[in-house]
């Protein structure tokens, strides 16, 4: 049994306040702020089930979070050391809600922001990722992108997360306006202790 049973995980990355440049090398690089709207249909099974924690790693120089809903007191942590993910090292954050006041075995839904700033500048390859380490009834990532930056070559990824190396393709969708072009991938029971993933070059 699960104090806390995850029905349903939404994210949207919003990039288009990013700005492109070229470096020295000919690279595209890109700056400024990330929004990344976090949405949990959770329900409530153990009396003891106090808090929920949204846990968060990012190469940004700088990061803030909170929560779109005030009924749920929030705590926001990080540490010095860094974690290492991929060629990365990434920060790591950690936002807890209080949620007690919520009724047992009633869904409710917590809904967080965080910004992240220059976090996708130093990359080569961009991407975004979800890590299904629980039971999650739906899970889905969109990722917004500026008009004046769109994607190239995207792919949907999915892989143990200690195994890249066995990583398959799956179903997502490419999404595009007059404006502004979308990647969006949705999964029914994602595998546990797998990753789903985005790729794409700009």
């Amino acid at each position: 049994d699960r104090p806390v049973v995850v029905l349903q995980e939404d994210r949207v990355w919003d990039l288009r306040r990013l700005k492109p440049t070229i470096n020295e090398k000919g690279h595209t690089e890109v700056y400024g702020p990330a929004i990344m709207t976090r949405s949990m249909t959770l329900r409530r099974e153990e009396p003891t089930a106090h808090n929920y924690s949204f846990w968060f790693e990012t190469s940004g120089r700088e990061f803030a979070a909170w929560t779109l809903d005030r009924q749920f007191p929030l705590t926001l942590r990080t540490q010095e050391a860094l974690v290492v993910n991929g060629a990365s090292l990434l920060k790591p954050w950690d936002m807890q809600l209080d949620v007690s006041s919520v009724p047992l075995h009633t869904p409710f839904q917590l809904r967080i922001q965080s910004e992240a700033v220059d976090a996708f500048r130093l990359s080569e390859n961009w991407w975004t990722a979800m890590s299904i380490v629980s039971p999650v009834g739906k899970a889905s990532i969109r990722v917004v992108f500026p008009e004046n930056l769109p994607f190239k070559a995207p792919t949907f990824l999915s892989y143990p997360i200690d195994s890249a190396g066995q990583a398959e393709s799956f179903a997502g969708r490419v999404q595009t306006t007059s404006k502004e072009q979308e990647l969006f991938w949705t999964v029914d029971e994602p595998q546990i202790g797998y990753i789903y993933r985005i790729n794409w070059r700009w």
